[in-house]
């Protein structure tokens, strides 16, 4: 006896139907995984043995605890249980089904042809109901009909979420193609000075982005300059104490050869510790004050570019000397620059103790810098690039941007390329870009005017 399962059935389908899913009984899939819950061995048995024989992947439960067991670690497709049993009966079974898994088929068998507890079932969210002992052609016929039922609400579904995405998808094409319309009449109407507008608001939205970039200078301005003035102010603090102590021993006498070396040793590494923190604290000021080089005040000189760029590698003999990677000029002998040579010096100083300190990182030898410098009439390129490790897209991005550095607890400031890029594009009015991918190194390229005093 089944209490109002076909005719939900029958309104699924003609739903279904509507959608214009069409339904195929043949093609019903033999591999459902089921769960057959009843305390009667025979039963239970006979059930189990029944839906074998139709293919089906079947596991069996002889008590409600069980059933909840099973029903947590494995995920069927449907559930067969029996209403009464003890301690965990049915209605326990089908609630933590549903619960555990929404999409599940529950289907109630009972001994007692009750229309309450039926009801209760269904409410609970029963998908079928029987009265046992149930014949085997009507186990097959609920079984079969539950899960034909659970395919085509997946079917429904899918199709409804295709849908809602296509009607999602099609509410912004409108939107967007209005837009678009209304940008281009905007576009026509405004066509005579779109160019001089255009020009205007690029120029605009790069210094508003420099300036943007430049208020968080200030920050990285104060915990550079903290950190090596603070390392200072602790060895002076610390040769005070040395001093104080030694002064105290000498008046009592106790200061002898070997306290004194002792002394003196000391004294002289925390003096070595603020030498060089100071003089770190030299060259980051160097650095920002590179930052502003449209301040820069330079008399227009002219220079040999090959000659000048060797004199510029010559003076980093110091940094480079115990370097195992070497660096390579291609430029043409009689190539003359008018402009700001000290603006090159900086550019080409930067790029390659910036290619030391992150492209050759991990590399014991065969780095190699390469300088391609060429020109036409009016303009000076400039190709740097290396061999070295090479960087991610990401990094790429942000490789020009104020006190970006991968070493930072290196002592890395972030302001090599940042000041680079002000030079050019300020100090020589050229343009700079980059190019570098993982293992293939990293080019920089760039243009500025040959006679930087006409731009």
């Amino acid at each position: 006896m089944v209490f109002g399962s076909m005719s939900f059935a029958q309104s699924f389908y003609g739903i279904v139907a509507w959608w214009g899913i069409n339904v195929d009984n043949s093609k019903q899939n033999q591999n459902n995984r089921i769960l057959v819950v009843d305390d009667d061995p025979l039963i239970l048995f006979n059930t189990e043995k029944l839906l074998e024989k139709q293919g089906y992947w079947v596991e069996h439960a002889d008590s409600g605890e069980r059933a909840l067991h099973k029903l947590n670690e494995i995920p069927f497709d449907l559930v067969l249980t029996d209403l009464v049993m003890e301690k965990v009966d049915g209605m326990d079974v089908l609630t933590f089904a549903k619960e555990r898994h929404p999409d599940i088929m529950v289907i109630m068998l009972t001994g007692f042809a009750d229309m309450k507890t039926a009801y209760n079932a269904i409410r609970l969210g029963a998908d079928d109901f029987m009265l046992k002992p149930a014949e085997s052609e009507e186990i097959f016929f609920r079984v079969k009909r539950c899960l034909e039922n659970q395919e085509l609400k997946k079917k429904v579904n899918l199709r409804t979420m295709e849908l809602e995405t296509l009607n999602k998808q099609l509410k912004k094409d409108i939107t967007q193609r209005k837009r678009a319309e209304t940008k281009l009449q905007k576009a026509n109407k405004d066509l005579s000075d779109s160019l001089t507008k255009l020009k205007y608001a690029q120029d605009k939205l790069i210094q508003s982005e420099k300036l943007a970039s430049l208020g968080g200078m200030v920050s990285g301005i104060v915990h550079e300059i903290n950190t090596p003035i603070g390392i200072g102010i602790t060895a002076s603090t610390f040769i005070k104490q040395l001093i104080s102590k030694v002064e105290k021993n000498l008046e009592d006498g106790m200061v002898d050869a070997s306290s004194l070396s002792k002394f003196l040793k000391k004294t002289h590494e925390a003096a070595g510790m603020i030498h060089s923190n100071l003089g770190r604290a030299g060259n980051l000021l160097g650095n920002f004050k590179q930052v502003s080089v449209d301040q820069v005040s330079e008399k227009p000189r002219k220079i040999l570019v090959d000659e000048y760029i060797h004199e510029v590698i010559a003076s980093l003999i110091v940094e480079l000397k115990h370097s195992p990677h070497r660096i390579l000029v291609n430029c043409p002998q009689n190539l003359i620059f008018d402009s700001r040579p000290g603006a090159l010096a900086q550019i080409i100083t930067n790029f390659v103790m910036n290619a030391m300190n992150h492209a050759f990182e991990g590399m014991d030898k065969n780095g190699e810098i390469v300088f391609d410098i060429s020109a036409d009439e009016t303009t000076l390129y400039l190709i740097c690039r290396d061999n070295g490790k090479g960087m991610g897209k990401e990094e790429v991005k942000q490789i020009f941007d104020p006190f970006y550095t991968t070493k930072r607890e290196q002592g890395g400031t972030g302001l090599g390329l940042y000041v680079v890029y002000n030079l050019v594009t300020k100090a020589l009015s050229g343009s700079i870009e980059c190019k570098s991918s993982p293992g293939k190194g990293t080019e920089f390229k760039i243009k500025v005017p040959l006679n930087g005093w006409d731009a």
